[in-house]
């Protein structure tokens, strides 16, 4: 009787162990916040790109920088929440966090068609 009753408690101790040890531990995707920010230039006349109603720099304006977007941008180099405002992203803002912007010729070589 003693020899099951210790059985017993023993299941029952690692039972209560093992659904307190399964609630406690959860994985969450992280928030990603922004790590600074980065101030705003005016683009040379006629040098922002402004197909596919894109929004141009505005000087001054401070536009967050985000250093963990998606690792999409190690691939294509176009999600652009680290850099922008410059001549080689088309003086466009920076995106925010999770947002791709890709150009035409990323699109076409991916076979992702263009939406009007």
């Amino acid at each position: 009787m003693t020899r099951q009753f210790c059985a017993c408690a023993l299941l029952l101790v690692c039972i209560i162990f093992l659904v307190t040890l399964s609630t406690s531990i959860s994985v969450e995707a992280g928030t990603c916040m922004a790590s600074s920010k980065m101030s705003g230039k005016k683009p040379p006349p006629g040098q922002c790109n402004q197909e596919n109603d894109s929004d141009c720099c505005k000087r001054g304006l401070l536009y967050s920088i985000y250093k963990c977007s998606p690792q999409a941008k190690v691939i294509i180099d176009e999600s652009d929440s680290a850099m922008g405002c410059d001549s080689s992203h088309d003086y466009h803002p920076l995106c925010p966090n999770n947002v791709v912007d890709v150009s035409k010729a990323v699109r076409k070589a991916l076979g992702v068609p263009e939406i009007d």
